[in-house]
C-alpha cells in the first residue's frame, strides 16, 4: 500500500511534469510566433512608409521639374527681350500666365526682378513695380553661398494675398553677370492636395519640409493651420536625418501623442526632406488582434492540458485504487488471495526459468477463536491487523504477504530456500510471540503455528505449495503450537490432506 502510494505520487508529479512541459512549449512557441509576427508586421509598416515616402518625392520632383521649366522660359524670354525679340518674348509671357491661371503643378504666379530687387514682369496685373529685396528668396542669393535653387518657408504673397513658396534663381545676363532674380510662386495648399490624393493608407502622413529650418512646405491633411507656425529648427525629423537620401528613423517619432513609423527620402540638390509617416497603433491594430486570439488560444491548449491532466491523474489514481480494492483485504491492507492466484503462477514460473527457491510460510495464530469469543471480534481484528503489521515490516519489499482465509496469512519469500526460511519464519514467530509483551497490546499475548514449503521441493503449482505449507501447519499445531514446522520433501499430491483442528 505504501508503495502503491509513492507510485501514485510519482505518477501524478511525472503527469503534472509533463503538463508544465508542453504548458512551457506552448506559451514559448506562441511568444516566438508573436514576436515574429509583431516584427513582420513592422516591417511591412516601414515597407509602406517607404513606399509612400518615395511617391511623394517624385511629386515634389515633377513639381520641380515644372518650376525649372517656368524658370527656363522666363530666363529665354529674357534673352528674347536682350535680342528686341518683342514676339518670341510675348508668346513666352503668354504661355507662363496661362500655367498660373491653371495652377499646373500648383504654380500660380511667376516672375523677374531687376538686380535691385523691383519686380520687371509677373503673371500678376499690379505685380510690375512691387519690390522684394526685403525677402529672403531674393537677398540670398547675393550671398557668398548662393543655391542653385532656392525655396522659401510659406509667405503671404505681396501681390496675391494668399499663401505661397517662393522659389527662385538668379538671372543673369550674357556676361554671366547678375541681371536680376527669377521667382516662380508654388502655392503649398495645391502641392499639400497632390501629397492627399497620393495617400491610399488612413492615417499616413507625408510631410514636405526644409531641411534648412525645418519649416512646414506641405502635408497632406491639416496644413493650413500649421502654415504660419515658421521654421522649426529643433524639429525631431531634422535631428534625425543622416547623410543617406533615403532612410527608416527606428526610434519613436510622437506626433500629436501618438507614435509613428518614418520613412523619409532627401531628394539630391534640394534643401527639403520628404517623409511618410503611420501611425504605429493603426499599423499593430491587426497584430494585436491575432495576439489576442493567440494568446486566448494558449490560455485554452494549456487550461485544456491541465484538465486532461487532472482527469487522467483521478482516472489512473481511481484505476489503481479500484486495482487495490480488489487485491486487497480491507482489514488489513494486505494481499489477498485473489492476488495470490494472480501473481504466484508468474512467480513459479520465474523461479523455474532461473532456477532459484521460492518460500511459502502459512501462518495461523494460535487459539484465535478463544481471543475473538473471550474479547471479542473487534479485540480478533486488532489483534489480526497487529500481527499483519510486524509481517509487513519484517519481510523484504519484493516479498508478498497475504491474508489467505481468516487468521491465516500467507507469506511468499522469493529467491529463498528451505532452511533460509525456516529461520527467518523462526525469527518471525519469536517476533510475534513478543508483540504484547509488558501488557500493553489489547490481549495479554498472542502466538502462531508457521508450516514452511518450499519449491521445487514440493510442487510447482500454487495448491501444492499450499497444501505443502498447510500440511505443515498441522504438524505444527499437533506438536504444541506456537512453532515452526518444515513439509517433508514428497511430492504435495501424495500429502493426505490435515483434519479440521480448532484453532
Amino acid at each position: 500500500m505504501h508503495f502503491n502510494r509513492r507510485q501514485n505520487t510519482r505518477n501524478s508529479f511525472f503527469a503534472l511534469g509533463l503538463w508544465l512541459v508542453c504548458s512551457l512549449g506552448v506559451g514559448f512557441g506562441a511568444y516566438q510566433y508573436l514576436h515574429s509576427s509583431a516584427v513582420a508586421v513592422r516591417e511591412a509598416a516601414f515597407q509602406r512608409a517607404e513606399a509612400e515616402a518615395a511617391v511623394a518625392e517624385q511629386t515634389l520632383l515633377r513639381t520641380i521639374e515644372a518650376i525649372q521649366s517656368v524658370m527656363d522660359l522666363l530666363a529665354l524670354r529674357q534673352r528674347l527681350i536682350d535680342e528686341q525679340n518683342e514676339g518670341g518674348a510675348k508668346a513666352i509671357e503668354q504661355q507662363v500666365r496661362a500655367m498660373a491661371v491653371a495652377q499646373r503643378f500648383g504654380i500660380v504666379q511667376a516672375s523677374l526682378t531687376d538686380g535691385n530687387g523691383r519686380v520687371s514682369w509677373g503673371t500678376a496685373l499690379d505685380a510690375a513695380g512691387v519690390s522684394i529685396a526685403d525677402r529672403e528668396h531674393f537677398r540670398v542669393h547675393f550671398r557668398d553661398e548662393r543655391p542653385a535653387l532656392f525655396l522659401s518657408a510659406p509667405v503671404i504673397g505681396r501681390t496675391t494675398g494668399r499663401w505661397s513658396l517662393q522659389a527662385s534663381r538668379r538671372l543673369e545676363n550674357a556676361r554671366g553677370e547678375l541681371a536680376g532674380i527669377i521667382v516662380v510662386s508654388l502655392d503649398p495648399l495645391v502641392l499639400s492636395a497632390m501629397l492627399e490624393a497620393q495617400a491610399p493608407e488612413e492615417g499616413a502622413m507625408l510631410v514636405i519640409r526644409k531641411r534648412t529650418d525645418g519649416a512646414l512646405l506641405a502635408r497632406n491633411h491639416a496644413v493650413v493651420d500649421s502654415l504660419a507656425d515658421g521654421s522649426v529648427p529643433t524639429h525631431p525629423i531634422l535631428s534625425r536625418l543622416g547623410s543617406a537620401l533615403h532612410a527608416r528613423i527606428e526610434g519613436n517619432y510622437i506626433y500629436q501623442g501618438r507614435e509613428k513609423l518614418v520613412a523619409y527620402r532627401a531628394p539630391a540638390g534640394l534643401p527639403v526632406v520628404v517623409y511618410a509617416a503611420l501611425d504605429r497603433e493603426v499599423e499593430m491594430a491587426k497584430f494585436w488582434r491575432l495576439a489576442t486570439s493567440v494568446i486566448a488560444a494558449s490560455v485554452l491548449a494549456i487550461v485544456s492540458g491541465l484538465a486532461v491532466t487532472i482527469a487522467w491523474d483521478r482516472n489512473t489514481l481511481l484505476r489503481q485504487q479500484l486495482h487495490i480494492e480488489a487485491t486487497s483485504d480491507p482489514l488489513t491492507g494486505l494481499h489477498n488471495r485473489r492476488a495470490i492466484e494472480a501473481t504466484i503462477p508468474g512467480a513459479l514460473a520465474v523461479a523455474r526459468d532461473r532456477q532459484e527457491p521460492l518460500a511459502f510460510m502459512l501462518f495461523d495464530l494460535d487459539h484465535f477463536k478463544s481471543i475473538n469469543d473471550r474479547y471479542s471480534h473487534a479485540i480478533g481484528d486488532a489483534v489480526l491487523v497487529d500481527v499483519a503489521q510486524v509481517l509487513v515490516q519484517q519481510v523484504r519489499t519484493h516479498d508478498m504477504v497475504c491474508r489467505w482465509g481468516g487468521e491465516e496469512i500467507l507469506v511468499v519469500l522469493r529467491d529463498c530456500g528451505v532452511e533460509d526460511a525456516a529461520r527467518r519464519a523462526e525469527e518471525l514467530r519469536i517476533k510475534i510471540a513478543s508483540l504484547y509483551e509488558g501488557g500493553q497490546g489489547p490481549v495479554d499475548r498472542v502466538t502462531t503455528s508457521i508450516g514452511v514449503a518450499s519449491f521445487p521441493g514440493c510442487g510447482d503449482t500454487l495448491d501444492a505449495m499450499v497444501r505443502c505449507a498447510d500440511h505443515a501447519l498441522y504438524m505444527a499445531k499437533a506438536q504444541g503450537r506456537n512453532r515452526v514446522a518444515l513439509a517433508s520433501q514428497l511430492d504435495s499430491d501424495r500429502l493426505v490432506e490435515p483434519p479440521e483442528t480448532v484453532a
